[in-house]
């Protein structure tokens, strides 16, 4: 049976309940008709070492798994630095992972360098986060500290089309603060 992670709870066996045409969640018991559209597909994470820490939630609806650092660190003052994770995601066609600020971090003027980094669903190499210490003092981090939080969501893709004109809207160009502060 293929794998599928439960969007309610996060279990990730189902089996066939009430007839034919539904199935239950083993963890929370949620009913649906197609384990394909209410689950979302497993993510693979490859530790490449020892010092490497699976992503998890901190409460049970979050939303973001919590990354840790591998290894310690100091940040300097005004200076960018890639932290390693040691893993390596698998993640489904279709999805992506978003590389995210802990608030708390972002609150003493740690944050994710290039605001949310992208993983795309065929990159299988380390996870590395990009912290940027915006205060004047050095910041220490410590192998298995919280450094970012990682959102997988799935990604939908486009065509792109070259036009001469666009369709009319009310509100038009107006941008950058076009209804008020």
């Amino acid at each position: 049976m293929e794998q599928f992670l439960c969007r309610v709870c996060g279990h990730t066996e189902y089996q066939k309940a009430h007839g034919e045409n539904f199935y239950s969640c083993a963890g929370c018991s949620a009913v649906f008709t197609d384990p394909k559209l209410f689950c979302a597909p497993a993510v693979k994470v490859k530790f490449l070492s020892g010092k490497a820490s699976m992503p998890a939630k901190m409460t049970p609806a979050a939303t973001a798994y919590d990354l840790f650092s591998a290894r310690d660190q100091t940040l300097l003052p005004g200076a960018v630095a890639l932290l390693a994770t040691d893993i390596a995601l698998e993640l489904p066609p279709n999805f992506e992972a978003q590389v995210r600020c802990r608030s708390g971090m972002a609150k003493q003027g740690i944050q994710v360098a290039n605001g949310i980094g992208s993983i795309d669903a065929d990159y299988r190499g380390p996870v590395g986060v990009l912290l940027f210490n915006s205060t004047a003092k050095e910041y220490r981090v410590e192998k298995g500290d919280r450094i970012a939080q990682l959102v997988i969501a799935p990604a939908v893709h486009f065509g792109l089309e070259r036009v001469e004109t666009l369709s009319d809207t009310t509100r038009g160009q107006g941008g950058f603060g076009h209804t008020g502060r």
